[in-house]
């Protein structure tokens, strides 16, 4: 079912999956008969779509009748009256603030309009959604249900955090006439977010065989702080300035050279981590694949 969730497109063969193996409703899934997309019904359409925005997402297929929360058979809606366009209007007029990124799939059986099925696929939201009856609503099980005010007002808080994402990027450099070789690690954050990230630190726990015999004073001392241990270098570096919503930031980049007799410097591992004001992240870079990576990039050459 994992796959079913991720597909970009749906056909008839997916409705008949459902039925014939008989998935039933759960959190991320729902069952409407046709009698669901109506004028009169956008309170419940209203509702039913909010819950999967406001919850963890989820898909709604239009046109499938469910008897104890299983599918049963399917109730074509008419496509000729009832198109993707006025469903959508639906939906934009019961639900408050948009829902960014929502896509609905028709589903046109015998190329005959009046046999259509709606897939409707809710992503996750980071914005909380309010129904035309003025009511929030979450997914409880397979259902959707109002939320407590205590819920309401955590969503409120969460839309209005930052949430930072961290990614490296290895450059590899080749002078074959001088023998000299260099890897840099590039360390980016993402503000993917609703609002602006101030404060946030990156720390790297590098191990000291990594660095040649004279460690480069100016990256330990003048630009990053450092630890020592016995088996590591710790660098944590701050970040210089707020990272905007939908923003990418290079917090830091390491050179290190490396000639073809330095294997024995490429042992264990990077750890990385990126502490901000509403959680971490951390990442692993193996040093071994490194290495063997640099001498694949110069053989390429």
């Amino acid at each position: 079912m994992t796959d079913f969730y991720n597909k970009d497109t749906y056909t008839f063969d997916d409705i008949q999956m459902l039925i014939n193996e008989r998935i039933p409703e759960s959190l991320k899934l729902d069952y409407k008969a046709s009698g669901a997309v109506n004028a009169n019904m956008l309170k419940d359409i209203g509702k039913d779509v909010s819950s999967f925005a406001n919850s963890a997402g989820g898909i709604i297929v239009y046109g499938i009748k469910e008897v104890n929360q299983v599918p049963a058979e399917l109730t074509f809606i008419d496509g000729k009256q009832y198109t993707r366009e006025r469903l959508e209007h639906f939906i934009a007029r019961a639900v408050e603030p948009r829902i960014e990124n929502l896509m609905i799939y028709p589903i046109v059986v015998d190329n005959d309009l009046s046999k259509t099925i709606y897939v409707v696929k809710v992503p996750q939201s980071n914005r909380i959604h309010m129904n035309m009856d003025n009511r929030y609503y979450r997914r409880y099980n397979f259902e959707s249900v109002p939320m407590e005010e205590y819920e309401v007002r955590n969503m409120y808080l969460r839309a209005n955090l930052s949430e930072l994402d961290l990614s490296y990027r290895t450059i590899y450099q080749n002078n074959h006439t001088k023998n000299k070789h260099s890897i840099t690690f590039e360390f980016n954050v993402l503000n993917s977010g609703a609002s602006i990230e101030r404060f946030y630190k990156l720390i790297l726990e590098i191990p000291r065989t990594l660095f040649a015999k004279a460690v480069d004073k100016d990256l330990l001392q003048n630009r990053y702080y450092s630890t020592f241990t016995r088996e590591s270098i710790i660098l944590s570096i701050p970040n210089t300035s707020p990272v905007f919503q939908n923003e990418q930031d290079l917090i830091a980049s390491i050179d290190f050279d490396v000639t073809v007799f330095d294997e024995k410097r490429f042992v264990g591992q990077i750890d990385v981590k990126l502490l901000y004001s509403n959680g971490a992240r951390s990442e692993s870079i193996i040093l071994k694949d490194k290495w063997n990576a640099l001498w694949e990039k110069q053989t390429d050459h």
